[in-house]
């Protein structure tokens, strides 16, 4: 507390309050998907409800489509509460059953420090669509036999690799860049 004045008269008083934010709860759902190609945002709920909350993914505000594992954290924004949650986020990929594509496929080298060749053991015509780990395509194209994937001058890292051949489901290999 200050006062401002001259003599025994007091002009102004001025009082210095702090107050601290209240303790908010966070909760994370919906944190397992299967891979599809579109992006797969988690849920969030607070106590109390419907505070406005910044939602990270590996840092990132960009919601994964990507099949990976995502660190993410879920931090309130409010003037009065304060809280956080964090989780894994884990998008599977998706592969065939019984006698499908991924026994008919091989994948080498991998890991690669530049090229890796995809190459079909039975005539497979199928559409291939290369991601980084961030979902961002790096490029796609029409395999026939074998495929070559292409990743010098790309950042190390995991890069995903989307096979759709027609009456197969969908398969996605993981391709890791040294």
């Amino acid at each position: 507390m200050h006062l401002h004045g001259e003599g025994d008269r007091v002009h102004s008083l001025v009082k210095e309050i702090s107050a601290s934010k209240l303790a908010a709860t966070v909760s994370l759902s919906a944190l397992e998907h299967s891979f599809s190609g579109e992006p797969k945002p988690i849920v969030v709920s607070t106590h109390p409800a419907d505070l406005a909350v910044d939602i990270r993914y590996n840092g990132s505000s960009a919601v994964p489509s990507a099949a990976g594992e995502y660190t993410v954290t879920a931090t309130v924004q409010d003037d009065n509460y304060e809280g956080q949650a964090s989780g894994i986020l884990i998008i599977n990929t998706v592969t065939a059953i019984g006698d499908g594509i991924e026994k008919n496929i091989t994948l080498s080298p991998n890991p690669t420090n530049g090229e890796a060749t995809l190459a079909f053991t039975k005539k497979y015509a199928a559409d291939i669509i290369v991601t980084d780990a961030y979902g961002r395509l790096i490029h796609q194209g029409i395999a026939t036999g074998t495929y070559k994937v292409n990743l010098e001058g790309r950042a190390p890292g995991i890069y995903f690799i989307k096979i759709l051949s027609p009456n197969e489901a969908a398969l996605t290999v993981k391709l890791m860049k040294y």
